[in-house]
């Protein structure tokens, strides 16, 4: 399976960086707003017997990938028999460098995978197709065909059929122009070792979807315990420290805030500081620690807890009934003496498909066909057929009974879909320039790691560093 949403942001600073060299050599990548290349017609033929392949640009590929696509690639081969999908993989951790020398070589993929903040810099830098053209198009077609046959098109429109919290993040700025359609919907779960739970003593009646920040103490006191005796005292959660989808939806819990809405900044407060020390107190404790967390180390029984939003097969296939599925703890405010958890969120976002902005013709038509195949019913169960256990992002295979739950009967799915409007998508960056995203966003994650390294700094000095850096990035001339 792909990495989900969740990407290395050096990757990101590696594209800005690279995406700005091109420039300056005169390359004819354009900076500034991305949608000025949506001057295209949608609707155009495309012969049945055109012959040619689809290049799609991976970071990371997985055994998963080929066979999502291949099973994708038969699907579309019955409209269009001679079309075959390539699957081109690139450095997980510079997907972008190696996607701007394919862009100076003129090898540039049809289809690009990105994500939610990822795109960011690709839609600034207009490598993205503005897609507004060939979603009009649906929306006006489904029009039609819900006119004459209601029953058959229940929803408002083409893009109706979608969540609209996962459709959104495939837009310029979370709400513009469309630049890259979800392949899936992801979101932060709690992976747990469910023997080690058990032989350490934990409550398993508090180990459910909802259960909170305290109840994940508990748990953590009985498991240090457990891990004292039976594993040489080593920490136990696999957590993901720098990781944008963990981090910032525990600020936006507990009430924290970046910037104002004019963009000031207001991240000196209290309720940052509870929330990075909830992360020291993990690392205080011997719970966690700060370097890279080790898949590897979950899936071997080396640790108990995992953050992630990997599918559940991945782990499944290692850990088999041991594995347990839970939400991430929900951190709740003190309200008048009393925890009120309504505010709680959990980290979530999409890992999608764009398309080149300098494809053109029949092969530009043919990647929006093969996009839309992805979106539809059937493209979505070629996931599950692969093992890619990610939950749709159709509202019509919510009920329970598509493929990506099936076989996983004895696991808590609901973990991924419970309580949507808990979702939380990092946007506190949109009240800047959006080529000073990954800048923003590094800062703060290094707010949150400076003081958990074992010669780290007080929670007070990062914060003072984490202003004195935004200040920085504010203040530089786009």
């Amino acid at each position: 399976m792909n990495k989900t949403f969740k990407r290395i942001l050096s990757s990101t600073v590696c594209c800005l960086l690279a995406l700005s060299s091109f420039a300056a050599c005169g390359n004819p990548v354009n900076s500034g707003n991305g949608g000025n290349n949506g001057g295209y017609e949608a609707g155009g033929t495309i012969d049945p017997n055109i012959s040619t392949t689809i290049k799609i640009g991976f970071y990371g590929k997985t055994d998963d990938d080929d066979k999502h696509f291949e099973l994708l690639e038969k699907a579309f081969q019955l409209r269009y028999p001679n079309v075959s999908v390539s699957l081109v993989s690139y450095s997980a951790n510079n997907y972008y460098q190696d996607l701007m020398q394919a862009y100076q070589a003129g090898t540039m993929p049809d289809i690009i995978q990105t994500s939610a903040t990822d795109a960011f810099p690709l839609i600034e830098n207009n490598l993205l197709l503005n897609l507004d053209t060939y979603v009009k198009y649906e929306n006006d077609k489904y029009a039609a065909n819900k006119a004459e046959y209601p029953d058959l098109f229940p929803y408002e429109s083409f893009e109706d059929q979608f969540y609209d919290s996962m459709w959104k993040l495939g837009q310029e700025n979370y709400n513009g122009s469309q630049y890259f359609v979800p392949r899936s919907s992801d979101r932060i779960v709690t992976y747990y070792n469910k023997k080690q739970f058990q032989e350490a003593g934990v409550d398993m009646s508090t180990v459910q979807n909802g259960w909170t920040w305290e109840q994940f103490l508990n748990a953590c006191i009985k498991l240090k315990d457990y891990y004292s005796t039976n594993l040489n005292g080593k920490p136990f959660i696999s957590g993901q420290w720098q990781w944008e989808a963990v981090l910032f939806p525990m600020l936006e819990s507990v009430g924290a805030e970046v910037f104002d809405a004019n963009g000031n900044i207001t991240v000196d407060s209290a309720e940052t500081r509870r929330a990075i020390n909830l992360i020291k107190y993990l690392v205080d404790n011997g719970y966690t620690q700060e370097k890279n967390p080790s898949q590897q180390q979950f899936l071997t029984g080396q640790a108990a807890i995992q953050f992630h939003s990997l599918n559940a097969d991945y782990y499944y296939n290692d850990l088999g009934e041991d594995l347990g599925i839970v939400t991430f703890p929900l951190i709740g405010r003190e309200v008048n003496g009393v925890m009120d958890y309504s505010n709680a969120k959990i980290g979530a976002g999409i890992t999608g498909y764009g398309i080149f902005s300098e494809l053109t013709g029949q092969k530009r038509d043919l990647a929006w066909e093969f996009l839309n195949l992805t979106l539809t019913k059937e493209g979505q169960e070629c996931m599950a057929d692969a093992g890619v256990s990610q939950p749709p992002i159709r509202k019509d295979m919510e009920d329970g009974s598509n493929k990506w739950r099936q076989g996983k009967e004895n696991l808590n799915m609901e973990a991924f879909v419970w309580e949507p409007q808990r979702n939380h998508n990092t946007d506190f960056f949109l009240v800047h320039a959006a080529s000073k995203q990954a800048d923003l966003l590094e800062t703060l994650i290094e707010m949150f790691n400076a003081p958990i390294r074992g010669n780290g700094s007080t929670v007070d000095a990062a914060i003072a560093d984490c202003i004195t850096m935004l200040n920085q990035i504010i203040s530089m001339v786009d």
